[in-house]
C-alpha cells in the first residue's frame, strides 16, 4: 500500500526525517472540544508522549514518521483513510458513521487485518465492521477512562449544547434560571476569521514556498492544539466540581460519569448509530420522554453501568502503551526529538 502523501499536495515534496514517536490526535479542522477532551482522556496512557498526530491530515502529518498512536474518536476522513503504513494505531473507541464508506471499504481488508480487533465507540459500529468481514468488539468511549473526582462538588448547574425544545419539555424553569449554559464549539464568527485567516495565508504561500506554508500551519495547529486542550482540561476541572451536569454532548455526557457528577444525557432518538450502547451507561432521555425523575436539589449518583467497561478499556490501553515504550523507549521518555 502506497503510504506517501498524495503527488498533488502542496507539501508531498517535503519529507521529514524519519523518527519513531509516540503520539495523542490532534484536530486541526475541529471546532468541537469533545474531540480534545478524548485527547486528554488518551494521554494519561501515553505520559510521556510529547508528539501529536492530525487526525484531519493524517497522510501530511505522518509523512517521514514512524507514529504509535491511539485512534480514539471520530474518522469522517475521506482520502485520508486508511492511514499511511507508519502509522501504528490501537484502534479503540473508534467511530465513522455509516455513510464514510471509505473507511467500510472491503479494499482496506488488509490494513484492517494487521491491526484488528477494532475497539468500536458504539455497538452500530461493531456491526458495520462485522459486514465487512473485521473482527470488531465494544470498546465504549476512551473518556469513559478519566480518573474518578475527588474535589467537593459546588452548587453550580452546568448545561452543555442542549437541544432548547428538549430543555423545555424535561427540566424546571427554576433549574434553567440558575443554570450555567456552556458549550464544546467556538462561537461561528470566531471560527469564520480563523479559519479565512489560516487558508489565505497558505494559499498565498504554497506556489512560491510548499515548505514555508506547510511550517506556518505545522505552527499554527500545534499552538491551536495546545490552547484547545488547556480549554479541554478547564471545561473537565468545571464538570468535575458542578452538583448537576445536563447536556447533549456526548463527550461532556461521558466524562461526567467517569468524573462521577451527576449528569443527564438528553438527545434525539435519531442518533441510535452514533449512542448505541452508550446512552444506556446512565441517565439518558429523548425526545420520547415526558419526564425526569430526579431529585434536582440533590441529585442521586450516577448508576455505574460504566464501570466494568471503562476498566476493561483501560486495560487495553495500559498493555498496549507498556509495548510502545518497550519497542521505543527513547522517544516514550521523552528523551528524543
Amino acid at each position: 500500500m502506497d503510504s506517501s502523501p498524495a503527488s498533488d499536495s502542496p507539501f508531498a515534496a517535503q519529507p521529514r526525517p524519519r523518527t519513531r514517536d509516540a503520539a495523542i490526535l490532534s484536530y486541526s479542522e475541529s471546532e468541537n472540544l469533545g474531540d480534545e477532551i478524548q485527547s486528554v482522556a488518551a494521554e494519561q496512557f501515553l505520559p510521556h508522549a510529547v508528539a501529536t498526530l492530525d487526525r484531519d491530515h493524517l497522510r501530511l502529518d505522518a509523512c517521514g514518521r514512524e507514529v504509535d498512536a491511539i485512534f480514539n474518536g471520530w474518522f469522517l476522513l475521506g482520502d485520508e483513510w486508511p492511514p499511511p503504513d507508519g502509522v501504528h494505531p490501537l484502534l479503540v473507541s473508534f467511530y465513522a458513521p455509516p455513510q464514510c464508506l471509505r473507511v467500510y471499504d472491503r479494499r482496506h481488508l488488509d490494513w484492517y487485518r494487521r491491526h484488528e480487533p477494532v475497539g468500536c465507540r458504539s455497538t452500530a459500529v461493531v456491526e458495520s465492521f462485522d459486514a465487512i468481514g473485521v473482527g470488531a468488539y465494544f470498546s465504549g468511549c476512551l473518556s469513559l477512562c478519566l480518573p474518578v473526582s475527588r474535589v467537593e462538588r459546588g452548587p453550580e448547574v452546568c448545561v452543555v449544547d442542549c437541544d432548547p425544545h428538549l430543555l423545555r419539555r424535561l427540566v424546571p424553569v427554576h433549574i434553567l434560571e440558575l443554570a450555567t449554559f456552556l458549550s464544546h464549539v467556538d462561537r461561528p464568527e470566531a471560527r469564520s476569521v480563523r479559519r479565512r485567516v489560516a487558508r489565505r495565508a497558505q494559499r498565498l504561500l504554497r506556489p512560491r514556498s510548499p515548505a514555508l506554508a506547510w511550517s506556518m500551519f505545522d505552527r499554527y495547529r500545534r499552538q491551536r492544539h495546545a490552547e484547545r486542550m488547556a480549554r479541554a482540561r478547564a471545561l473537565l476541572t468545571r464538570y468535575a466540581q458542578a452538583r448537576l451536569v445536563i447536556t447533549g454532548r456526548l463527550h461532556c455526557f461521558l466524562p461526567c460519569l467517569a468524573l462521577g457528577t451527576p449528569v443527564l444525557f438528553l438527545h434525539s432518538a435519531g442518533d441510535a448509530h452514533r449512542f448505541a450502547g452508550l446512552a444506556q451507561l446512565g441517565r439518558a432521555y429523548t425526545d420520547r420522554d415526558d419526564r425526569i425523575a430526579l431529585d434536582w436539589e440533590d441529585p442521586d449518583p450516577n448508576p455505574g453501568h460504566h464501570q466494568r467497561l471503562a476498566s476493561s478499556l483501560a486495560e487495553t490501553c495500559r498493555t498496549w502503551a507498556s509495548a510502545v515504550e518497550r519497542q521505543v523507549p527513547r522517544i516514550a521518555r521523552g528523551e528524543g526529538g
